[in-house]
């Protein structure tokens, strides 16, 4: 993912350095080119996201097209080793199955924090080539030299003498020239991340809750088989075992002793 990022980012600056000098409606241009491509990049890390969590949920509450669930792990009906008194639980339980399986739909949406905005990568790579620029033009006047083709060179407005500028005017000259406009109703920094949009997304939210309802009929059938287990006939044996010798004895042995079938 990383590396198909950074292999985008360089070619749109490579591609970027054909026009960096042309003027301000171009680079305008440009900005609104990034948005776009700012844009298809979030949706694409988005449909990636919700089409893992679709898989998720077709193991976890079916596929609703098919009308099958396929399970991707097992639950075990043991006797508790722990607990003399023949006490039916689940391995794993029910609320460490919960806890792994909401863990994993959050880390399947972190793990886009490590693309960031497009716009952001061309602003700050934008910003170095503009200063090396302005470094080139500094370094002409302080030397001496033309300093009007030095201008014109980095793009600025040929019918401006600016040997009679102030230092504060040529800077205003400056931004004029190549400080990019904001995009509307949007500061900079204030913009959310690839994370934060796809976390914030209602068709995303609304499919980690279906998935949140199956862990919790999971829980349901769980509970159900525990019940049917613990009034069985074979458990109302075991009850007859009088020592408490041949009870942890048979607690020893009893690891996957009973259903190990899915649940």
């Amino acid at each position: 993912m990383v590396a198909s990022f950074e292999k985008i980012s360089r070619k749109v600056m490579k591609t970027y350095d054909l026009f960096i000098h042309r003027g301000p409606k171009i680079q305008r241009e440009w900005l609104e080119f990034i948005y776009r491509l700012d844009k298809s990049l979030a949706g694409a890390l988005k449909q990636s996201v919700k089409n893992t969590l679709l898989d998720l949920g077709k193991h976890i509450i079916g596929d609703k097209q098919r009308q099958e669930l396929v399970p991707i792990f097992r639950v075990y009906t043991i006797l508790d080793p722990s607990n003399a008194n023949w006490k039916i639980v689940h391995d794993p339980a029910h609320e460490e199955l919960r806890v792994n399986i909401k863990t994993f739909m959050a880390k399947v949406i972190h793990v886009t924090r490590v693309v960031p905005r497009i716009e952001v990568i061309f602003r700050q790579k934008r910003d170095l080539k503009i200063a090396a620029i302005k470094k080139e033009l500094d370094d002409s006047e302080k030397s001496g030299g033309n300093t009007a083709a030095a201008f014109q060179k980095a793009g600025m407005r040929p019918d401006v003498n600016y040997q009679n500028l102030s230092e504060e005017e040529k800077e205003i000259q400056w931004k004029a020239r190549w400080d990019l406009p904001k995009q509307a109703g949007e500061k900079p920094g204030e913009k959310e991340s690839y994370e934060q949009k796809i976390e914030h997304s209602s068709n995303i939210k609304k499919k980690i809750t279906e998935i949140d309802n199956g862990i919790e009929n999971i829980h349901s059938s769980m509970e159900e088989d525990r019940k049917h287990w613990q009034a069985s006939e074979e458990l109302r044996q075991l009850y007859n075992i009088r020592t408490d010798k041949g009870k942890r004895r048979i607690l020893r042995g009893a690891q996957g002793a009973l259903d190990q079938d899915p649940v």
